[in-house]
């Protein structure tokens, strides 16, 4: 987990046409930075607007004191659906600063998801099917029990029985994924989920 590895990594991702101030004034070729107290993230002073900025101004790793490194982690656990409190006691981050940033980083790519069709001819899609929610909220209903961990419960999972399916259609040439989160997996649910993501419909 090299820093300076970890920086261009970060850098690709919330920058990649180069590190410019919130007003969008790119960084002059050769200029040097106003603070470098916490190398490789450099502070510099827009010379048009004046305003002082390094990478993760504006973003939502803005304030952030952690190193490049734990970001970079941060980033690839969000990816693997690492719970938050399992993270923030390995990286010895709070909690609730986690949370924050993992709601962020969520609302963000729900936003900015790709939603042009797909366009090739040949195209597949298939269904997993993920645990949700109400871990914390109390059941002391008979008729409302608990949901059931790991997986365990029999048969296809349905928004109703908290174990909603994920459809995935698949671009074979490009590689592009389109996912959407669907109430079951009924023909008459599932074949107009998969049509509004293709050029062609079936």
């Amino acid at each position: 987990m090299h820093e300076e590895k970890c920086y261009e990594f970060l850098m690709n991702i919330l920058s990649p046409e180069g590190l410019c101030c919130p007003q969008k004034h790119a960084v002059p070729a050769g200029q040097a930075p106003h603070k470098r107290n916490r190398a490789p993230v450099m502070k510099y002073r827009c010379r048009q607007c004046g305003k002082v900025f390094d990478l993760f101004t504006g973003t939502f790793f803005q304030g952030t004191h952690h190193p490049c490194s734990t970001l970079v982690l941060i980033l690839r656990d969000f990816c693997k659906g690492v719970p938050t409190l399992h993270l923030a006691k390995e990286l010895g981050i709070d909690y609730s600063t986690l949370f924050y940033r993992r709601q962020a980083i969520m609302g963000l790519a729900f936003f900015n998801q790709e939603r042009n069709p797909l366009a090739d001819d040949a195209v597949e899609s298939d269904e997993m099917f993920q645990n949700a929610g109400e871990k914390a909220t109390p059941h002391n209903e008979p008729d409302d029990p608990p949901r059931r961990r790991a997986n365990k419960r029999k048969g296809k999972g349905t928004m109703a029985n908290d174990r909603p399916p994920v459809l995935g259609s698949y671009e074979r040439e490009s590689g592009q994924v389109r996912l959407e989160v669907c109430e079951d997996t009924k023909q008459c649910t599932i074949q107009p989920e998969v049509e509004k993501k293709l050029v062609r419909p079936l």
